[in-house]
Protein backbone atom coordinates (compact mmCIF):
# COMPACT_ATOMS: atom_id res chain seq x y z
CA UNK A 1 0.00 0.00 0.00
CA UNK A 2 1.00 3.47 -0.96
CA UNK A 3 1.88 5.73 2.01
CA UNK A 4 0.56 8.83 1.62
CA UNK A 5 3.04 12.04 0.37
CA UNK A 6 4.10 14.52 3.41
CA UNK A 7 3.74 18.12 1.51
CA UNK A 8 6.38 20.40 2.48
CA UNK A 9 5.71 23.87 4.06
CA UNK A 10 6.02 25.17 0.59
CA UNK A 11 3.15 23.26 -0.96
CA UNK A 12 1.21 23.81 2.48
CA UNK A 13 1.46 27.70 1.89
CA UNK A 14 0.42 27.22 -2.20
CA UNK A 15 -2.85 24.46 -0.52
CA UNK A 16 -3.57 27.39 1.67
CA UNK A 17 -3.34 30.04 -0.80
CA UNK A 18 -5.45 28.29 -3.31
CA UNK A 19 -7.82 27.42 -0.38
CA UNK A 20 -7.92 31.08 0.22
CA UNK A 21 -8.57 32.36 -3.40
CA UNK A 22 -11.37 29.34 -3.63
CA UNK A 23 -12.94 30.79 -1.00
CA UNK A 24 -12.94 34.54 -2.27
CA UNK A 25 -13.78 33.38 -5.88
CA UNK A 26 -16.94 31.32 -4.43
CA UNK A 27 -18.12 34.44 -2.11
CA UNK A 28 -17.44 37.00 -5.15
CA UNK A 29 -19.52 34.87 -7.22
CA UNK A 30 -22.34 34.46 -4.68
CA UNK A 31 -22.35 38.34 -4.27
CA UNK A 32 -22.63 38.78 -8.33
CA UNK A 33 -25.77 35.78 -8.12
CA UNK A 34 -27.50 37.74 -5.30
CA UNK A 35 -27.00 41.19 -6.92
CA UNK A 36 -28.49 39.81 -10.52
CA UNK A 37 -31.14 38.75 -8.19
CA UNK A 38 -31.56 41.88 -6.82
CA UNK A 39 -31.47 43.92 -10.09
CA UNK A 40 -34.14 41.31 -11.57
CA UNK A 41 -36.40 41.69 -8.79
CA UNK A 42 -35.90 45.71 -9.51
CA UNK A 43 -37.02 45.58 -12.81
CA UNK A 44 -39.69 43.00 -12.91
CA UNK A 45 -41.68 45.85 -10.09
CA UNK A 46 -40.59 48.22 -12.59
CA UNK A 47 -42.44 46.60 -15.12
CA UNK A 48 -44.80 45.28 -13.36
CA UNK A 49 -46.14 48.45 -11.76
CA UNK A 50 -49.55 50.02 -13.69
CA UNK A 51 -48.06 52.94 -12.37
CA UNK A 52 -45.85 55.36 -14.25
CA UNK A 53 -42.95 55.54 -13.20
CA UNK A 54 -39.07 57.75 -14.44
CA UNK A 55 -36.08 59.00 -12.58
CA UNK A 56 -34.41 61.88 -12.81
CA UNK A 57 -30.73 63.30 -11.96
CA UNK A 58 -30.16 66.52 -10.01
CA UNK A 59 -29.65 68.08 -13.83
CA UNK A 60 -33.47 66.89 -14.95
CA UNK A 61 -31.90 64.44 -17.26
CA UNK A 62 -34.28 61.14 -17.61
CA UNK A 63 -32.49 58.04 -15.80
CA UNK A 64 -34.94 55.21 -16.21
CA UNK A 65 -38.34 54.30 -17.27
CA UNK A 66 -40.87 51.99 -17.16
CA UNK A 67 -43.52 50.04 -19.74
CA UNK A 68 -46.44 52.15 -18.38
CA UNK A 69 -44.38 55.24 -18.36
CA UNK A 70 -43.78 54.78 -21.94
CA UNK A 71 -47.23 53.74 -22.65
CA UNK A 72 -48.76 56.66 -20.63
CA UNK A 73 -46.58 58.71 -22.88
CA UNK A 74 -46.94 57.38 -25.71
CA UNK A 75 -42.95 56.79 -26.44
CA UNK A 76 -41.83 53.46 -27.74
CA UNK A 77 -38.32 52.71 -26.33
CA UNK A 78 -36.57 53.85 -22.77
CA UNK A 79 -33.87 55.37 -25.24
CA UNK A 80 -36.76 57.96 -26.24
CA UNK A 81 -36.67 59.43 -22.71
CA UNK A 82 -33.70 58.13 -21.10
CA UNK A 83 -30.55 60.59 -21.29
CA UNK A 84 -32.75 63.26 -22.12
CA UNK A 85 -34.31 66.51 -20.42
CA UNK A 86 -37.47 65.06 -18.94
CA UNK A 87 -38.97 68.26 -18.62
CA UNK A 88 -39.40 69.82 -22.17
CA UNK A 89 -40.63 66.45 -23.04
CA UNK A 90 -43.64 66.09 -20.83
CA UNK A 91 -44.10 69.09 -18.15
CA UNK A 92 -42.97 71.61 -20.69
CA UNK A 93 -46.48 73.82 -20.65
CA UNK A 94 -49.17 74.39 -17.82
CA UNK A 95 -52.92 73.05 -18.22
CA UNK A 96 -54.13 76.34 -19.81
CA UNK A 97 -51.51 76.17 -22.56
CA UNK A 98 -49.22 78.99 -20.57
CA UNK A 99 -45.20 77.66 -21.37
CA UNK A 100 -44.12 76.06 -17.93
CA UNK A 101 -40.72 77.18 -16.75
CA UNK A 102 -38.39 74.54 -15.58
CA UNK A 103 -37.30 77.18 -12.67
CA UNK A 104 -40.57 77.30 -11.38
CA UNK A 105 -41.51 73.67 -11.98
CA UNK A 106 -42.43 71.67 -8.79
CA UNK A 107 -40.87 68.70 -9.59
CA UNK A 108 -37.56 70.13 -10.81
CA UNK A 109 -37.47 72.64 -7.61
CA UNK A 110 -38.28 69.37 -4.95
CA UNK A 111 -35.41 67.45 -6.82
CA UNK A 112 -32.99 69.95 -6.34
CA UNK A 113 -33.89 70.88 -2.95
CA UNK A 114 -34.10 66.47 -1.82
CA UNK A 115 -37.63 67.34 -1.03
CA UNK A 116 -40.64 65.07 -1.97
CA UNK A 117 -43.39 66.77 -3.45
CA UNK A 118 -47.12 65.47 -4.20
CA UNK A 119 -48.92 67.25 -7.61
CA UNK A 120 -52.72 67.28 -8.70
CA UNK A 121 -53.31 69.73 -10.89
CA UNK A 122 -50.64 69.51 -13.91
CA UNK A 123 -50.73 68.10 -17.34
CA UNK A 124 -47.68 66.06 -18.68
CA UNK A 125 -47.77 66.07 -22.42
CA UNK A 126 -47.62 63.08 -24.45
CA UNK A 127 -45.09 62.24 -27.95
CA UNK A 128 -47.84 63.01 -30.01
CA UNK A 129 -48.43 66.66 -28.54
CA UNK A 130 -51.43 65.98 -26.92
CA UNK A 131 -51.92 66.55 -22.75
CA UNK A 132 -53.58 64.67 -19.91
CA UNK A 133 -53.91 65.43 -16.24
CA UNK A 134 -51.71 63.85 -13.61
CA UNK A 135 -50.94 63.24 -10.17
CA UNK A 136 -47.85 62.34 -9.38
CA UNK A 137 -45.65 62.38 -6.02
CA UNK A 138 -41.29 62.64 -6.66
CA UNK A 139 -38.89 61.75 -3.61
CA UNK A 140 -35.16 62.18 -3.40
CA UNK A 141 -32.81 59.71 -4.39
CA UNK A 142 -29.83 59.23 -2.13
CA UNK A 143 -27.02 57.24 -2.80
CA UNK A 144 -24.12 57.75 0.07
CA UNK A 145 -25.73 60.73 1.53
CA UNK A 146 -25.59 62.64 -1.49
CA UNK A 147 -28.91 63.59 -3.65
CA UNK A 148 -28.48 62.26 -6.43
CA UNK A 149 -32.10 62.96 -8.11
CA UNK A 150 -35.30 61.68 -7.80
CA UNK A 151 -38.00 59.12 -8.34
CA UNK A 152 -41.43 60.24 -9.93
CA UNK A 153 -44.68 58.26 -9.92
CA UNK A 154 -47.62 59.29 -11.85
CA UNK A 155 -51.44 58.32 -12.73
CA UNK A 156 -53.51 59.59 -15.47
CA UNK A 157 -56.18 61.15 -13.88
CA UNK A 158 -58.52 61.71 -17.09
CA UNK A 159 -60.81 59.58 -15.48
CA UNK A 160 -61.06 61.10 -12.02
CA UNK A 161 -61.82 64.90 -13.35
CA UNK A 162 -64.69 63.49 -15.35
CA UNK A 163 -66.36 61.94 -12.40
CA UNK A 164 -65.65 65.11 -10.48
CA UNK A 165 -66.74 67.58 -13.22
CA UNK A 166 -70.08 65.48 -13.57
CA UNK A 167 -70.81 65.38 -10.03
CA UNK A 168 -69.96 69.36 -9.99
CA UNK A 169 -72.52 69.75 -12.54
CA UNK A 170 -74.61 67.46 -10.85
CA UNK A 171 -74.89 69.50 -7.65
CA UNK A 172 -75.19 72.15 -9.69
CA UNK A 173 -78.88 71.14 -11.40
CA UNK A 174 -80.11 69.63 -8.35
CA UNK A 175 -79.24 73.70 -6.58
CA UNK A 176 -80.93 74.97 -9.75
CA UNK A 177 -83.95 72.43 -9.62
CA UNK A 178 -84.32 72.97 -5.35
CA UNK A 179 -84.49 76.33 -6.22
CA UNK A 180 -87.07 76.45 -8.32
CA UNK A 181 -89.07 74.17 -6.12
CA UNK A 182 -88.76 76.68 -3.21
CA UNK A 183 -89.70 79.22 -4.87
Amino acid sequence: SAEPKAFGSAEVLLLEKLATDLGIALERRAAELALRESEAMSRLLLESSPEAIFGVDINGICTFVNPACLRMLGYERESDLVGKGIHPLIHHTYPDGRPYPNDQCHLRQSTLKGHATHVDDEVHWRADGSSFPVEYWSRPMYRNGELIGAVVNFVDITERKRAEQALRESEERYRRISSVATD
